[in-house]
């Protein structure tokens, strides 16, 4: 969504993707917080006319100083909320993180069933997958702090089943031109979770440090990049018997969870 509002002329998105300025409560995540008020700001000096500027930090949705500091500094903020089949988003995001070297677990199985003690500590919080699942908690938080006229929850089935309407809908939200039709293509994240190292030793290759300067980290971006595309192959699927696992063990929380934002999700119990 952050590479779709990007296109469209009346919203200005910050160049950076995950900012994660509002979030400094959140160990162990990836990439570099701007913890800098003033280097924040600036990430937005090249918007000038468009009616909304913004950014996207989707780990903002775990963090209660993030809501609070949003809804408390930024009160006329929109929010964008996008929810998955919690069995499909531990899943896509433990390939993820594997396929980015910071995810040494054996199986998908076994890093669902690590006790919570060794996925809360610093650097760890991204492998919390039932932590980052439980959105019920984190969504009526953030209705909490923002008011629900301020927040507006997309469903990922719905993007999949329909990437123009849901786009639409987003626009509609913001207030902006809602028949500008973006190129809807498919983000690195994404491709990223559909694929897998074929070592250990070439997934940390691949997350560690770029060397310094401009030519050097260029030459380290095109090794990376022959390396993931020569170096991977795709996934397997979700085992049935355990897909029906996480769907019991969640099926009370998406109840919750539907009845708190007006959807029907009983399809990601069955």
């Amino acid at each position: 969504m952050h590479g779709y509002l990007g296109q469209h002329p009346q919203v200005y998105m910050s160049p950076r993707k995950e900012p994660l300025f509002f979030a400094p409560d959140l160990p162990g995540l990836p990439g570099d917080r701007i913890g800098d008020p003033d280097a924040y700001l600036a990430l937005f000096k090249g918007a000038t006319d468009q009616r909304r500027a913004g950014e996207a930090s989707p780990y903002y949705l775990y963090s209660p100083h993030a809501s609070d500091a949003i809804g408390r500094q930024c009160q006329d903020a929109r929010i964008i909320i996008m929810l998955r089949n919690p069995a499909d988003m531990m899943h896509s995001m433990y390939w993820a993180w594997s396929y980015a070297g910071f995810e040494d677990s054996p199986s998908f199985e076994a890093a669902i069933d690590r006790e919570p003690d060794q996925v809360s500590t610093e650097g760890r919080f991204i492998l919390n997958y039932r932590g980052l699942t439980r959105y019920y908690e984190h969504v009526q938080r953030y209705l909490g702090a923002c008011g629900g006229s301020r927040v507006h929850v997309i469903v990922f089935d719905d993007l999949v089943r329909d990437r123009s309407g849901t786009y639409r809908d987003v626009c509609q939200f913001l207030d902006v031109a809602v028949d500008f039709e973006p190129r809807l293509a498919l983000s690195p994240f994404h491709r990223a979770a559909s694929r897998q190292p074929l070592s250990r030793r070439l997934a940390h290759f691949l997350s560690s440090s770029a060397p310094s300067g401009f030519v050097g980290q260029r030459v380290a971006a095109l090794i990376r990049d022959a390396a993931r595309r020569w170096g991977s192959v795709p996934p397997p699927r979700l085992r049935p018997e355990l897909r029906r696992r996480i769907q019991r063990e969640y099926e009370p929380e998406v109840r919750r969870l539907g009845q708190l934002i007006g959807r029907d999700l009983s399809s990601w119990s069955r």
